[in-house]
């Protein structure tokens, strides 16, 4: 067959709504850390617990590293392009500060005695936003280095910060447990969150979260939704389940990793929505994913994991698909025998043929 007919062949399988293989290649997880949890991960590097409620570590890629020491006082860790922060527990349970980490210093950005500082998200810039007294949002700008209050009823805010450099958030209103994203000027109420939390995550316009099914005792009425362009969409419906613990869901390059309790409450597993499928990711206990540019962190039975995902026809793990892949299965064509996936056998069954080249085609572009 000829390299054009072959092309004409592929392009006229993809018209066709053939199905592929899935969407993402999953790394083999490495242990970072083996008392670690609650991980914050950012291009590779995450902050998190050494043992619920502290120290703060910092991992940078290749080793872990104390930030701030005291035990049982820290929570909430958040890592944003070599920006820290984490919420201390001071002096009493009604007393929390937000604290920040950057260039080797520590600072207490909230300087709120008395206060409760809590549901932290740190933004790509140094920003913070947070919510006080489980009530009010707050507000930290790092390029002027001030703290304001954004005077909005909200709680579990997430935070991001587009490409020019428009502060853009996502919070679930106190009273209502409804849920609100502000673009940087205008404000949509995206639907109702989960009464026991809506645990908001914000990527690039789009939101998921936590919100709240009809069944269920109040911590198995969780169901995760998703909000792009005006629209909602309910990616789990555990109604015939009589509920399911949906929980902690983290949103990046518009997919969802959260944590469902399909054995039980406390048997969590990892769950991976990729924009068109659900997949079970974990198999153990596992709890507070947190994902970020093809790299996820979790907490499980034998501490803090690490793992890549890769988008299917990444040939060379850099973590898009590009001309370079193409080239690699190319060149490997019509390998009948012994083919793995770095050859090109995207589907897994020992050669390099038509079906893996519409495989890689249909994800081409991605990630550039």
């Amino acid at each position: 067959m000829s390299r054009m007919v072959c092309f004409t062949a592929v392009i006229a399988l993809l018209l066709s709504g053939s199905a592929y293989a899935d969407f993402w290649h999953m790394g083999e997880p490495v242990i970072i850390h083996e008392d670690g949890t609650r991980p914050s991960v950012w291009n590779g590097t995450i902050a998190f617990l050494d043992g619920n409620g502290g120290p703060v570590m910092f991992y940078d890629g290749s080793d872990s590293t104390l930030i701030f020491e005291p035990v049982n006082q820290c929570w909430e860790p958040s890592n944003a392009n070599g920006s820290i922060a984490w919420r201390h527990l001071e002096s009493g349970a009604s007393s929390n500060e937000i604290l920040r980490w950057a260039d080797g210093s520590v600072e207490n950005v909230s300087n709120s005695p008395g206060v409760i500082d809590g549901d932290l998200d740190a933004g790509s810039n140094g920003d913070l936003i947070w919510s006080q007294n489980h009530t009010w949002l707050t507000y930290y700008d790092a390029a002027s280095d001030t703290t304001f209050p954004l005077d909005i009823r909200g709680v579990h805010p997430s935070l991001y910060i587009t490409d020019e450099g428009v502060a853009t958030y996502a919070y679930q209103d106190p009273d209502t447990d409804e849920v609100f994203f502000f673009d940087g000027t205008d404000t949509y109420l995206l639907g109702n969150g989960n009464c026991n939390g809506a645990y908001t995550s914000v990527w690039d316009g789009s939101v998921a979260w936590v919100g709240q099914s009809e069944v269920g005792s109040d911590f198995t009425k969780g169901e995760i939704y998703f909000w792009i362009d005006g629209q909602t969409q309910r990616i789990t419906n555990d109604d015939d389940a009589g509920g399911i613990a949906d929980e902690y869901p983290t949103l990046w390059n518009y997919t969802i990793i959260w944590s469902r309790g399909i054995d039980g409450l406390f048997s969590p597993k990892l769950f991976m929505w990729d924009g068109f499928e659900t997949t079970q990711l974990t198999f153990s206990n596992s709890k507070y994913a947190s994902l970020h540019n093809g790299m996820f962190a979790w907490y499980g039975d034998e501490g803090l994991y690490l793992a890549d995902l890769f988008p299917i026809g990444d040939l060379d793990g850099d973590h898009d698909v590009d001309l370079a892949d193409l080239a690699e299965l190319l060149s490997n064509w019509g390998i009948s025998e012994g083919a793995v996936y770095e050859d090109g056998d995207l589907d897994g069954d020992g050669d390099v043929d038509m079906i893996d080249l519409a495989t890689l085609l249909g994800r081409y572009g991605y990630g550039t």
